[in-house]
């Protein structure tokens, strides 16, 4: 995902990927992007929530490794933050 997207642009993706999973409450891709997009916008919480979805649908997905990595970065940087 690049960065530039705006706000509302990811609550767009967000709205999508919730369609997305109402269709098909095992859709692997939409709760991935649902997962990346919740971290854009620092909603680690639902982010997690997401990630655990993703490893009980894949539990040896690479994705799931790599999105784990990027939350437990964006959690650093917001603490980092925090005691500034």
């Amino acid at each position: 995902m690049a960065k530039g997207y705006t706000n509302e642009e990811l609550q767009k993706l967000v709205a999508y990927a919730d369609s997305k999973i109402a269709e098909n409450p095992n859709d692997y891709d939409a709760y991935a992007l649902r997962a990346l997009t919740y971290t854009r916008l620092g909603n680690t919480k639902e982010a997690e929530a997401d990630l655990a979805k993703i490893k009980q649908l894949r539990p040896d997905s690479e994705d799931a490794k790599d999105l784990d990595a990027i939350l437990i970065l964006t959690k650093s940087k917001a603490i980092l933050r925090e005691t500034r």
